[in-house]
């Protein structure tokens, strides 16, 4: 289902598209005059919430208003992505471990 990269691509100059797997495919449409945009599904993403126990599916709004980054705020969560990060060069503790 979501394996991969998130891609975003740019149908036109008004337009841009999102396909994160064969389920997280969808039309993101802007809010305003903000870099906050709203995800209209074209896939079968109401399958994957609706099995999972949610009620109805959720908002999911993508926030692009930080340089590089791209948040995306879901059902009450919120996950941070930054552009050209890699997962094998992270560190293997993404925290201080003296923090805890």
């Amino acid at each position: 289902m979501f394996v991969g990269e998130i891609n975003i691509s740019r149908i036109n100059e008004t337009t841009l598209y999102m396909d994160y797997g064969r389920l997280g495919q969808a039309w993101l449409v802007q809010q305003g005059n903000t870099g906050l945009y709203v995800a209209g599904w074209d896939s079968d993403v109401y399958q994957f919430y609706l099995a999972d126990g949610f009620p109805e599916v959720p908002v999911v709004l993508l926030d692009f208003t930080e340089p590089l980054t791209l948040r995306i705020l879901a059902a009450g969560t919120s996950t941070l992505f930054t552009k050209d990060e890699i997962l094998e060069e992270l560190p293997a503790q993404p925290w201080d471990p003296n923090s805890c």
